[in-house]
């Protein structure tokens, strides 16, 4: 009796190892190959699909293999049936992640080609996950056999309730489908609120949109507060930007050697800070006179918003220096201050009138 059981499951035994041998041998030998062959002739497409491919292959041969052996195992209908649903059903799930995963790597491909279009954001991959999500779900229950008209009714009713439930959560979502809608804000731009708060976007979520601050801290702001706040944003149109930086020598200085050492260092912080605009020539002005000494001002061109703050900060590590090697003062306030012997000055007003007394 047991010769003919094994007899039996022989077969299905072998349809599943060959499954799970497939799998393997593709995943690490043929997939591999096969995304080293696009890298090497720039196919970004494909290469994208084969890597979106490389968690699924095994799984799919696997599954292929159980089919297979379900097909010959001595298993009654009604079991063999309830295992070939189950087998169904994680494969069209498997293959509705794959769908979603690779919708979304081209998605994003395509966003870093024509940024100007579609910006890349993680509410669009999300919005691809959910949308394929349903879709695939429904066609699994419609395959199944199962009607899904109570299911959208349901849904239908549920929704309204949900979102009465969420408001705010939805108020940010529709907020962030707006902000991304209307590409006046994308990810790399630096922005500035009207709140103070100012940083480079990184992201736009479904909640909350993510900065960077010149400190490096992450800000998360609120969609719908960024969508009705007033907002500078520094990268729209026109990148580059002039700024100055101010200072101020002491008097009796030779003025024209003060422009002459300021405007060479001006030249060397621009050529040594990446982001400087090196085809515009550094201004430099005398702005003023003051209770202290002469004011002046020099002027820059950075690349965009961001990279003002590192050529300010190298400018004046630079030419502080050199105004010490040159042996140029640079004013400061001083402040004197005479303190009085209160007990001397009381001592000396008593011995005016003739009385003896210690201090």
């Amino acid at each position: 009796m047991e010769p003919l059981i094994v007899g039996q499951w022989s077969l299905p035994l072998a349809f599943a190892i060959l499954g799970l041998i497939a799998g393997f041998f593709f995943e690490k030998i043929v997939l591999p190959e096969l995304r080293k062959c696009c890298t090497s002739t720039k196919h970004s497409d494909l290469e994208v699909i084969a890597d979106a491919s490389i968690p699924y292959i095994a799984l799919w041969s696997a599954i292929l293999g159980f089919y297979m052996a379900l097909q010959y195992a001595p298993l009654k209908p009604p079991i063999r049936s309830i295992l070939v649903e189950a087998l169904f059903v994680i494969a069209a799930g498997s293959v509705i992640l794959f769908t979603a995963k690779i919708i979304t790597d081209l998605f994003g491909l395509y966003a870093q080609r024509r940024p100007e279009i579609l910006p890349s954001t993680s509410m669009y991959k999300n919005l691809i996950y959910i949308f394929v999500g349903i879709v695939g779900i429904l066609s699994i229950f419609q395959s199944l056999g199962l009607s899904i008209t109570p299911l959208l009714a349901a849904m239908g009713v549920g929704g309204i309730a949900v979102a009465l439930a969420i408001q705010n959560p939805l108020s940010n979502f529709f907020s962030g489908l707006h902000i991304i809608a209307s590409t006046q804000i994308q990810p790399g731009d630096y922005i500035k609120l009207d709140t103070g708060d100012e940083g480079l976007v990184m992201d736009i979520s479904w909640h909350s949109t993510v900065l960077r601050a010149p400190t490096d801290y992450v800000i998360l702001i609120p969609n719908s507060k960024l969508a009705s706040a007033i907002v500078t944003n520094y990268h729209l149109k026109i990148r580059d930007m002039i700024f100055s930086v101010n200072g101020m020598v002491s008097y009796k200085t030779d003025l024209e050697e003060v422009e002459t050492i300021a405007l060479e260092v001006a030249k060397q912080a621009v050529d040594s800070v990446p982001g400087s605009v090196r085809e515009f020539e550094p201004v430099f002005l005398f702005t003023g006179l003051s209770d202290l000494g002469v004011n002046f001002s020099v002027a820059f061109k950075a690349a965009d918003f961001g990279k003002q703050a590192e050529l300010r900060h190298e400018y004046i590590k630079r030419l502080y220096l050199r105004f010490e090697r040159e042996g140029i003062n640079l004013p400061y306030p001083i402040t004197s201050v005479n303190i009085r012997d209160s007990r001397q000055q009381i001592w000396k007003e008593q011995r005016t009138d003739g009385t003896k007394m210690s201090p």
